[in-house]
């Protein structure tokens, strides 16, 4: 997609960031600004942001254990959807996650949000398929 840059958040746009998941869903435990600033401080690589017209239109979490890596907070906002961000934002966080020596990429999409599992369904030619083998469990700290 042309005009769009995918990059790395900076630190003066996690207020932004937040402004753009928060009108996706509810915010969760840690979408926070100071969470949200650890993460870029402490791992400036793995939050990713899509800026077209001057502002974030797209996000997604490109995170990596040093084994796989793990894509979440992919958003989008709304008048920039189906013009190719998300897949955009998915292909550079596959780029970086590879050249870490990721050779599986995992997917946290809620069950119930039908955009985006019918997104992920769209992305079956790059590889990507359901796991139904799997359940997920989760401990607050």
């Amino acid at each position: 997609m042309k005009d769009i840059e995918i990059r790395p958040c900076r630190l003066e746009e996690c207020e932004e960031v937040i402004e753009v998941w928060r009108a996706h869903h509810p915010p969760g435990i840690l979408e926070r600004l100071d969470e949200i600033q650890r993460l870029v401080t402490h791992c400036g690589d793995h939050l990713l942001v899509a800026r077209s017209d001057g502002q974030i239109v797209g996000t997604v979490i490109a995170g990596w254990d040093g084994w796989r890596g793990h894509l979440h907070h992919l958003t989008v906002r709304p008048l920039y959807r189906r013009r190719g961000v998300a897949r955009a934002l998915v292909e550079e966080a596959e780029r970086r996650l590879v050249s870490k020596g990721a050779r599986r990429v995992s997917v946290l999409a809620e069950r119930d949000n039908a955009e985006a599992n019918s997104f992920y369904e769209s992305l079956h030619d790059r590889g990507y398929t359901l796991d139904t083998w799997m359940q997920r469990y989760t401990k607050r700290l």
